[in-house]
């Protein structure tokens, strides 16, 4: 899946919560995850975001609820995958602070 139908994804299920999303929820949360592994594996920022992945996973699963705070973090933490993926492929007109990745 690509990265623009995963942040649009988790926004949506963000603002549209309800206890028949919570298995979409738990699946946009790994889809999530498997891309970063995929794109990142062996980063520092990977192991955050899968330990972020699967506290929020737990928290859905054991209590039926969620964290905005893990999907805040979520969410920011793919559109931060999707501005480097931007500049790596010199998609400049994608990143929202261009200066942050001039050195």
């Amino acid at each position: 899946m690509e990265i623009k139908k995963l942040i649009q994804e988790g926004e949506d299920l963000k603002y549209n919560l309800n206890k028949s999303n919570y298995e979409k929820i738990i699946d946009w949360i790994r889809k999530s995850q498997s891309y970063v592994e995929t794109k990142y594996n062996g980063i520092e920022f990977t192991k955050t975001f899968c330990s972020t992945a699967k506290s929020f996973i737990n928290i859905v699963q054991s209590q039926e609820l969620y964290n905005e705070e893990y999907f805040t973090q979520l969410i920011s933490s793919l559109k931060e995958c999707k501005e480097y993926e931007a500049f790596l492929y010199g998609r400049t007109d994608e990143i929202e602070n261009l200066d942050d990745y001039i050195v």
